[in-house]
């Protein structure tokens, strides 16, 4: 029996924590093949590469057995110079791997890596052609998909109609709802936003937040503009700013701040809670300290108050009121404001930005367009899916499109969620935005209440989400561009156009454009929203096609048997280089 040795960079039981992280994704292409690995050999899974794996290596050979080992993980993050048989494991979604070394890291220049490893398993055709294209048509390079259909698979003796009735869901989580929204002449707003918003209870530690263009906890300002290198403008009389701890008994809330314009010297009020405070902005960037002492756990500041007239004589035409630098939270202290900020330093600033999780019962009914992705990958185009679905279905109150956001903090999407709705305006149709990590079961019900599965992505190194929807029969609106080529068609989904853009690869902090990704066809889009809503609706009879075809295209492309067949011809070639 083959011992086989497997790594991700986040370890299987950590993963529910870290959503969102650099490569988190391994660890669930990991998961995905555990089962079919089991069938193979002895699955050990590894923590430090460098220093297990080899020692391992050289216990089974001594033992009389073979020995490989799988790191799920970009060539960048695997080792090299091991004894032990070796393969990355990667999904790429580029048409050229990174050839060049850069940032004094020769594994940047992933020829090398590959080179030593002397082949490489990725999970789409479209990667094996990257990999060809600088390693040469001879290089061993073999594509294997996660394998997916078997474990979502829907056997029935009949088509999957489309699920238009009634149905809900209950999960463990946060949810934002648009019909929990109103619009008025100062913006918009949502009298239990606060409450599902509300995150985790304050350790009394500070926390330092600083909202410029570098510093993601950004996300966490509603009502402000896209951050810039000093900071952030408000472009609402009543924006938010949300902590990253629930906080309550006395606090300071301690603002680096300004007001410009009219705002400059204008009294406004922050509230927390029940609690308001009034305070006057400064006309320079200054340091405001607000007292709180609220006394049940609230997560959110509100500012009203603030002027939004253009400043006259400005060139610059937003409508700016307060501008934000940085905030920290703080328990009143006789230390020194000096000696407290070297504290600070010392102690770090506590994590945040993690909401309480509520029991919530979803109520859904109509047609459920359902998309999983991590809200701060810019390649999933999240915005331009809500911008497609509410100008292709905004007068239809039976339409839902279902956001599963797969980020470890609610600042990732909070800001950003309100912004989109507040510039599609009032809509009958609804957005719903999902926070939590769903387990099985509730997986399982989100998948069965779904009608469409939605993606815009620019680019995909598989996309194991959308292929788990296929598997279960539910057909999508997708692009065939990168990886999704080798399991999206015309007969298991409404196909959304895309053309090649320059693009850099992503780990690249030079940002040269190196390769190429794909720009979403706008229009192709919200086209296929409406496409799909009439099928669901006025087509049954294609829909049950549809239903059949991605069902059968994914049992060729990922079932058990299929996977298992292709990783054990690879072991076998891994284990006949040193026999």
């Amino acid at each position: 029996m083959t011992r086989i040795l497997v790594y991700a960079p986040i370890p299987l039981g950590q993963v529910g924590d870290r959503l969102g992280a650099a490569e988190y994704s391994y660890s669930f292409v990991l998961k995905a093949f555990l089962p079919v690995l089991k069938t193979l050999g002895t699955v050990i899974e590894v923590g430090d590469p460098a220093r297990e794996v080899d020692a391992l290596f050289d216990e089974a050979v001594e033992a009389g057995e073979d020995c490989v080992f799988l790191c799920f993980a970009p060539p960048h993050r695997a080792p090299v110079g091991l004894r032990c048989p070796t393969s990355t494991v990667f999904a790429w979604e580029f048409d050229t791997i990174p050839d060049e070394e850069w940032g004094n890291e020769a594994r940047n220049d992933w020829r090398g890596v590959l080179a030593d490893h002397g082949r490489a398993v990725v999970l789409s055709e479209h990667s094996a052609d990257a990999v060809r294209r600088s390693m040469g048509p001879d290089f061993p390079v073999t594509a294997i998909p996660t394998p997916t259909f078997d474990r979502f698979s829907r056997p029935s003796a009949v088509p999957r109609s489309p699920v238009l009735g009634h149905r809900t869901i209950e999960l463990l989580g946060t949810v934002l709802d648009s019909r929990e929204f109103e619009f008025g002449e100062k913006g918009i707003h949502s009298a239990t936003l606060a409450e599902r918003a509300a995150t985790t209870p304050w350790d009394g530690r500070s926390a330092t937040l600083t909202f410029t263009d570098q510093d993601a906890a950004t996300g966490c300002l509603v009502g402000f503009y896209a951050p810039e290198p000093w900071g952030s403008w408000s472009r609402v009389e009543e924006p938010w700013l949300l902590l990253p701890h629930a906080v309550s008994g006395p606090v300071q809330i301690i603002l680096t701040c300004y007001g410009l314009g009219a705002n400059a010297g204008r009294e406004i009020t922050a509230r927390l809670g029940d609690e308001e405070v009034r305070f006057r902005l400064p006309e320079t960037r200054s340091r405001v300290v607000l007292r709180f002492d609220p006394e049940r756990p609230v997560g959110v500041i509100e500012f009203a108050g603030l002027d939004c007239s253009l400043v006259p004589g400005l060139r610059d035409e937003r409508t700016m009121g307060l501008g934000l630098a940085a905030m920290t939270m703080r328990r009143p202290s006789l230390v020194p404001p000096r000696a407290a900020r070297v504290l600070q330093r010392l102690r770090g600033s506590a994590d945040g930005f993690t909401p309480v999780p509520q029991q919530e019962k979803l109520e859904l009914s109509g047609v459920v367009f359902t998309s999983v992705l991590n809200p701060v990958d810019t390649r999933k185009n999240w915005e331009e899916l809500v911008y497609g679905f509410c100008h292709a279905l905004r007068d239809e109150e039976e339409a839902t499109l279902l956001l599963k956001m797969t980020h470890r903090t609610i600042a990732s999407f909070f800001a950003n969620f309100q912004y989109f709705l507040h510039r599609v305006g009032p809509t009958r149709c609804r957005i719903l935005a999902v926070h939590g990590f769903l387990d099985s079961t509730e997986f399982d019900s989100l998948i069965d209440a779904t009608t469409f599965y939605a993606n815009a992505s620019s680019a995909e190194g598989l996309c194991m989400p959308l292929m788990e929807f296929l598997s279960a029969g539910v057909p999508a609106l997708a692009p065939t561009n990168t990886a999704m080529a080798d399991y999206v068609n015309e007969s298991n989904a409404v196909i959304v156009g895309s053309h090649p853009m320059l693009w850099s690869w992503p780990h690249d902090e030079r940002l040269l454009m190196r390769t190429h990704s794909n720009a979403i066809d706008w229009g192709s889009l919200r086209d296929a929203f409406r496409s799909a809503f009439d099928i669901a609706t006025s087509d049954g009879a294609r829909y049950r096609r549809m239903s059949s075809a991605a069902e059968a295209t994914l049992q060729d492309f990922s079932s058990d048997d299929v996977v298992r067949q292709r990783l054990a011809e690879l072991l076998a070639q891994m284990t006949a280089v040193r026999a």
